[in-house]
């Protein structure tokens, strides 16, 4: 079921090698919300950290799509582990190289990544920063953003825009550009359709892309 909802989201599952070491499924995980029990039924479950795991973070899924409550309401996400210690570390993708694509969710930047893979760029890997404040702030301190490894020399963000607010994720993007391009690394920042005024990520014109192909 993993690899259908992955394929699902846009993500070229067999460009890739198929689902990242990092990521497992769980064929049934309870859900719950103040103590009480919402939901059960197929997760997927991510590794957060670099060198060593710090936590997880578990998506509830369908075949398809995001799983659902009755009432229409998306099963919300949830992460396991001490929240000082999560904020910033990612969850890896695929082995490191000189240049690395970080995105927000795990779907958009396996959707982002798979593509540039596709079209021959095996020089890039893939880290999922899993929260936008995480890539561009505003936090406190500022060993709690994303960075890339050491030996990394290239960075490409996935930026998200805003129907209600363009402006302002246009401004914290280019914010955290600004910030890796200060500590000498060469930045791309890309959103979907160069359009900061809708709510699309890079999964959503992966799989639009990939309706294209089957007509």
């Amino acid at each position: 079921m993993l690899w259908d909802y992955l394929a699902a989201r846009g993500v070229k599952m067999s460009v890739i090698g198929g689902i990242p070491a990092t990521i497992r499924y769980a064929r049934d995980l309870p859900h719950k919300e103040g103590g009480r029990l919402t939901h059960t039924g197929p997760a997927m479950v991510t590794a957060i950290g670099r060198d060593k795991i710090l936590g997880v973070h578990r998506t509830w899924i369908t075949r398809k799509a995001r799983a659902r409550h009755a009432d229409g309401r998306k099963v919300s996400k949830q992460w396991i582990g001490r929240t000082g210690e999560l904020m910033g570390q990612p969850a890896v993708l695929c082995d490191p190289r000189s240049g690395v694509v970080v995105g927000e969710g795990l779907e958009t930047t396996l959707a982002a990544w798979s593509g540039l893979v596709r079209a021959g760029h095996q020089e890039w890997c893939a880290e999922a920063a899993l929260s936008r404040g995480a890539i561009t702030g505003p936090v406190t301190h500022s060993d709690k953003l994303w960075t890339p490894r050491p030996e990394v020399t290239d960075v490409l963000i996935l930026g998200e825009g805003s129907k209600k607010n363009p402006a302002e994720a246009r401004q914290l993007y280019e914010g955290a550009r600004d910030r890796l391009m200060a500590l000498g690394l060469n930045v791309l920042l890309r959103v979907p359709h160069n359009r900061w005024d809708w709510d699309a990520d890079f999964a959503d014109v992966a799989l639009d892309d990939l309706d294209s192909e089957r007509k």
